[in-house]
């Protein structure tokens, strides 16, 4: 399949080169020109790039640690589990979670209470709710990783907060690790009945 597409006219689709080579022929064009772009405005899509197109609008950009690793506004920031659990759990961009948690008093390169964390949760329009299920009074991140291993949860532990996604840390800590949850919570979009 060979199709052709043009600025101002409807896509042309050909099923072999022979009726291709028959329409470049009636318009006056040279098949070997037609390969390349620009000629009179007509474009040749391929196979590979119209199966592409189809793919690309259905790809989504998840945020992860591994995402987030490589912006540059996390290798510039210092003690900011915060805004990386924030990023995470919330599917946004570290600078939007930076600038929240900014606008709640987290000064940059340094960590934040958890009521300035919930409070920048507010300005993005959710809420954190604490986890029914979470019953234990002495779980591990470990232990957490493992009972909570679907969905998005965010887990607070001394002088430390990250988002687990799938039973799997969103941040620097091991998914063995034997540190002491102490809440656990569900980030809840805020509805408003205007």
């Amino acid at each position: 399949m060979i199709t052709l597409t043009h600025k101002l006219y409807a896509p042309v689709q050909f099923n072999d080169y022979k009726e291709f080579s028959n329409w470049c022929k009636f318009r006056g064009y040279k098949v070997s020109h037609m390969y390349k772009d620009g000629v009179d405005g007509w474009t040749r899509v391929t196979k590979r790039q119209a199966r592409a197109a189809q793919v690309a609008p259905e790809t989504i950009n998840e945020v992860t640690y591994e995402t987030i690793k490589e912006d540059f506004n996390y290798r510039d920031d210092k003690a900011c589990c915060s805004v990386v659990s924030m990023a995470v759990a919330l599917q946004i961009p570290f600078a939007k979670a930076q600038s929240y948690l900014k606008s709640s008093g987290r000064v940059h390169g340094r960590g934040v209470h958890m009521a300035a964390i919930k409070d920048a949760y507010i300005k993005a329009k959710h809420c954190l709710v604490k986890n029914r299920e979470y019953t234990a009074k002495s779980m591990t991140i470990a232990q957490a990783c493992r009972e909570f291993s679907e969905g998005t949860h965010i887990l607070s532990i001394n002088g430390h907060i990250l988002t687990i996604t799938n039973g799997v840390p969103q941040d620097w800590t091991k998914t063995n690790s034997r540190h002491r949850v102490t809440e656990i919570f569900n980030a809840r979009k805020i509805v408003s009945y205007d």
